[in-house]
């Protein structure tokens, strides 16, 4: 037994001097730590899938960027899958993935890296969702908050255009929450470029009971930049409501950032929240209530394409603005104020 820390000891040392040996620790972590994983919900997961568009074709493997800017490499073999995540630098194990692919869905087991003094682990459910222009996401279902990040977007180093950029929200400031007893708090993102689809993602940050600094990381991305781009069309809403269905609030939020994106949409000025309240009840009525739930912010950016290339050259851009909500019920409290950070960041 001596001998064997002994050993593991001169691998860290190693393992500081060369950054290669991040990747044998991470094969070696699967090997020890993981060898056995039980997948319970796999039944479950299939019985759901059968009415689900057969996507057995894509083969997941590859690089991907997390909603963190977090670098992550997956490898599919049949419908068993392993991932390894790094930090932004790929200079920092942070966690391991073994499971299976079921239909458009992952199951399995995560574990913290090994060389963390406290070690966390636990069972993760993720989507697959492939998109346009041979866009793959990967999105988490399961509110694990062990797990630290929620998206993870695949990036190709070898194609004709390089990814560029994503747009975040980083934070979200509760200076006055909308609802007096707690905030129940979905919040959603889209960015467009010209004429395209926009590419959106939504989270939901459950129970709020104190006025806090939500770090949120919410991202859309890698975006890419072509000669015949005119800018991008960023939105982002908040909305503050106490419902039992999460994932239909989500998608709603979703399909509204979506028709706010068409020009039909431009007389409704969504910086404005009695203007975006207005729209947002014109298409999803059920979206916003009437008593103290309702629109916490909103707001819509056009950054024309010679700024975006500036703010792309000069590295991370960020912007802070705080926002007031609409006139909430009586006896619901004064109107909410929330600040909220957002911020353009470049991929190298």
């Amino acid at each position: 037994m001596r001998s064997k820390k002994i050993y593991i000891v001169e691998i860290n040392k190693d393992f500081m001097k060369n950054r290669d040996y991040i990747y044998y620790i991470a094969i070696l972590s699967i090997l020890i730590y993981i060898p056995h994983l039980s997948y319970g919900q796999i039944n479950n997961i299939t019985k759901a899938n059968n009415s689900l568009t057969n996507i057995s074709h894509i083969d997941l493997s590859g690089q991907y960027l997390s909603n963190k800017l977090d670098k992550y490499y997956l490898k599919q073999i049949g419908n068993s899958l392993w991932w390894v995540g790094f930090d932004k630098n790929n200079s920092t194990l942070k966690n391991i993935f073994k499971g299976v692919v079921v239909g458009n869905n992952i199951v399995g087991q995560w574990i913290d890296s090994p060389l963390k003094n406290m070690i966390k682990n636990g069972t993760l459910t993720m989507k697959i969702n492939p998109g346009l222009n041979n866009t793959l996401t990967i999105d988490k279902v399961s509110f694990d908050n062990n797990y630290s990040i929620n998206q993870l977007t695949k990036i190709s180093p070898e194609s004709k255009t390089i990814s560029k950029f994503m747009v975040v929200i980083d934070n979200i400031n509760v200076k006055i929450p909308r609802s007096p007893v707690f905030d129940v708090i979905f919040v959603g993102l889209s960015v467009k470029k010209g004429d395209n689809e926009p590419l959106t993602s939504t989270q939901f940050l459950a129970s709020r009971e104190t006025n806090d600094n939500i770090s949120l990381y919410l991202g859309v991305g890698p975006l890419e930049i072509n000669h015949n781009d005119k800018g991008i069309t960023i939105e982002f809403l908040g909305v503050n409501k106490n419902d039992a269905s999460v994932s239909s609030m989500l998608i709603n939020l979703e399909e509204a950032l979506i028709q706010l994106s068409d020009p039909s949409f431009n007389t409704y000025d969504i910086s404005n929240a009695n203007q975006a309240d207005s729209a947002l009840k014109s298409i999803f009525p059920g979206l916003l209530s009437t008593n103290c739930n309702g629109l916490i912010f909103s707001d819509k950016i056009f950054i024309p394409i010679q700024d975006l290339k500036k703010i792309l050259s000069s590295g991370t851009y960020s912007q802070e603005k705080t926002y007031l909500g609409t006139i909430s019920s009586p006896g619901c409290g004064p109107i909410s104020k929330y600040e909220v950070k957002w911020s353009i960041i470049p991929i190298q």
